[in-house]
């Protein structure tokens, strides 16, 4: 038989009691949860991400016919105002601008949507996916290694992870360091010279390398580049 908790009213009290006590318990955890180093870490890093893809969508909108230069801008920026040379975020830049057919992943932007912003942290939150994975990779213990694997209904990102396979991923644990090589990996460097300022060019030798890998660019920092450029981009929508 059914329970009727209309009629019987005590034991409903207790089981919305019940409810109640859960749910205050399960957002006590995942408020503990968003606390842990290794999500804030994730966050800092999506902002960070955020800032090349909103950086982009601006240059790209202003004159989208010009790869070369948007392409050295985009470089530019990375190194001057970021501190780093992403490759993956960089290489994944460098196909949108170039590729008669744009990548799916890049709707958002070329399709000027009336929720860019909102979509451009969501494809950051992708990318950064995608970095875990490569994170994850890197793990070994005993001498085993993981090949980490994931399923999505999202047609875009299924794509972009099918365009873009790692060939294979280099460990340094001397230096702390990982390179991964992806499929286009050769033309992609080519690109990145052949796209880079002498000045920055200067930058590139393994002391200065080293040296920004060190330097920690900070939340408030991201934050405030990120919504410096979130106005550019609603200026120009």
């Amino acid at each position: 038989n059914k329970l009727d908790l209309q009629r019987d009213l005590p034991l409903r009290e207790v089981l919305l009691k019940s409810w109640q006590d859960i749910t205050i318990e399960a957002e006590s955890d995942i408020q503990d949860f968003m606390k842990d180093k290794t999500i804030k870490e994730f966050e800092k890093k999506a902002i960070f991400s955020n800032c090349i893809l909103l950086k982009t969508a601006c240059i790209y909108l202003t004159n989208p016919k010009d790869s070369s230069k948007n392409f050295s801008t985009i470089i530019d920026f990375c190194i001057c105002e970021l501190g780093k040379l992403p490759s993956f975020e960089l290489n994944l830049v460098w196909q949108f601008l170039f590729s008669k057919r744009k990548p799916t992943f890049w709707g958002p932007i070329t399709g000027k949507s009336k929720t860019i912003i909102r979509e451009i942290k969501g494809m950051s939150w992708d990318l950064i996916h995608l970095r875990s994975f490569e994170t994850m990779a890197t793990k070994s213990e005993l001498g085993s290694f993981y090949i980490p694997h994931f399923v999505t209904f999202d047609r875009r990102l299924r794509e972009l992870v099918l365009e873009n396979p790692i060939s294979f991923i280099l460990m340094d644990k001397a230096n702390q360091s990982v390179l991964t090589i992806r499929k286009n990996e050769l033309e992609f460097q080519q690109a990145l010279n052949k796209h880079m300022g002498d000045d920055l060019k200067n930058l590139m030798t393994p002391e200065k390398i080293t040296e920004r890998r060190k330097k920690i660019i900070t939340n408030d920092v991201l934050i405030d580049l990120a919504d410096n450029l979130e106005s550019d981009l609603k200026k120009l929508l």
